[in-house]
């Protein structure tokens, strides 16, 4: 995508390596970000649903 934005606008080399570079980096992080969102609450719910089980079973004994 970002390569035929550069082709339709007769960006130089240059130009066009930094808006694909850019492109990749920006794109990476995104899915980062999202990742890290994801697993962040993810480790956070199994932590919840464990102390609840250890609860439960203080309580039993």
């Amino acid at each position: 995508m970002a390569k035929d934005f550069a082709a339709a606008h007769h960006l130089q080399h240059l130009a066009k390596t930094v808006l694909v570079v850019g492109a990749n980096i920006a794109a990476f992080g995104i899915v980062w970000l999202l990742k890290f969102a994801i697993f962040n609450k993810l480790i956070a719910q199994i932590a919840a649903a464990k102390s609840h089980d250890e609860e439960l079973a203080e309580r039993a004994s």
